[in-house]
């Protein structure tokens, strides 16, 4: 009997010396483990306070996110991995075998409470308003039968999106601004494919009241290696159309033909494009050729488009020029510079004269 109680209790010891082996044989794989740095991306108006630095492949690591007072968190990532909040408020992941850089989007809480007033926010970060977004347009004439006036928005980089549904316009005043005045939503392509620079939309004035807007724009997204989750807001007053003033430079076009007597009919057409801009004044000239040099003076909508047109008959048929430009002098070049598409001259610039040479 005491000899089995013996061998009872060396088996046990036994068993107990093989768990405390095994235990410390883990607790030395612990300490070895690999890890992996854990960083938060520079971020405005929000703090992001991380519970480690660094982990293991596996681990579970939580962080809080505090957005600054006025904003909302409106995306939180873990590399490319969507993180969500949990009961507690703060976020998890788990830890990859690499390193994770953690990155937050916030966007000003928008509110119809009067003791919150609504903000006009032009960029933020990867998505802005076109420079060309007016502060004021005019309220529809009741004899025209349709008033549109088209929004730009750009990206800072070009984006990989599915298309419109990544992006979503509200207005933040229907009563100025119904949402069902904000229409034909489109996103500019680069080539073909999904990549986009940016879009557009158009205002129905004819649905608008007079009175002080905001719109809103929250654009969201992540493929091919891509990413946006931004949103901007544009303050528009709508004004009676008497009291509208549109901003318009005035545009000096010199055109030089040295052999313009050997051409028929030759005609000079200066076109200043303001299509989908409701109260902005076209104009189109079109001047016969009856010497060497022709000025044209026009009047021209910042960020429009002005386009130069040459043109000459033979026979029947028409023939163009190609143009070659020079810019005068003097100026400051804003927007794009002077580009070509086969015979238009594209001439988005203030104030400024610009030659062109042709023959």
């Amino acid at each position: 009997m005491i000899r089995l109680k013996r061998k009872i209790f060396f088996s046990f010891s036994i068993a107990i010396l093989a768990l405390v082996l095994a235990f410390a044989l883990m607790a030395c794989a612990d300490e070895d483990a690999e890890t992996y740095a854990i960083t938060a991306a520079p971020a405005d108006n929000c703090t992001v306070t991380l519970s480690a630095t660094e982990a293991a492949s596996g681990t579970t690591v939580s962080f809080v996110v505090v957005p600054a007072n006025g904003y909302t968190v409106t995306g939180v990532y873990a590399n490319d991995l969507p993180c969500t909040a949990g009961s507690d408020g703060s976020y998890s992941f788990t830890m990859p075998e690499n390193v994770v850089t953690i990155t937050v989007t916030v966007s000003p809480v928008s509110s119809s409470d009067e003791n919150k007033p609504l903000q006009e926010v032009i960029s933020d970060e990867d998505l802005s308003w076109a420079k060309d977004t007016p502060s004021v347009v005019p309220a529809a004439k009741e004899e025209d039968s349709s008033a549109f006036y088209m929004i730009y928005f750009e990206f800072a980089e070009s984006k990989y999106l599915s298309g419109t549904q990544n992006a979503e316009l509200k207005s933040l005043t229907p009563e100025v601004i119904p949402d069902s005045a904000l229409e034909s939503l489109s996103l500019s392509s680069v080539g073909s494919g999904n990549l986009y620079k940016g879009g557009n939309f158009m205002i129905d004035l004819k649905q608008c009241s007079v009175g002080e807007a905001f719109v809103s724009l929250h654009v969201k997204g992540s493929m091919g290696g891509t990413r946006i989750d931004n949103t901007v807001v544009k303050k528009i007053e709508i004004v009676p159309y008497e009291d509208f003033e549109p901003e318009l430079w005035n545009e000096t076009v010199v055109i030089e033909i040295p052999d313009y007597a050997d051409y028929e009919n030759l005609t000079i057409q200066v076109y200043n494009d303001n299509m989908w801009k409701y109260g902005v004044p076209s104009d189109l000239q079109q001047i016969p050729v009856v010497s060497e040099t022709t000025t044209v003076h026009s009047l021209y909508s910042p960020y429009g488009k002005l386009s130069v047109l040459i043109y000459y008959t033979e026979g029947e048929e028409r023939k163009f020029f190609e143009l070659n430009p020079i810019v005068g002098e003097g100026s400051t070049v804003t927007g794009e510079f002077v580009t070509f598409d086969g015979s238009y001259a594209y001439f988005p610039l203030p104030d400024r004269t610009l030659t062109i040479n042709a023959g």
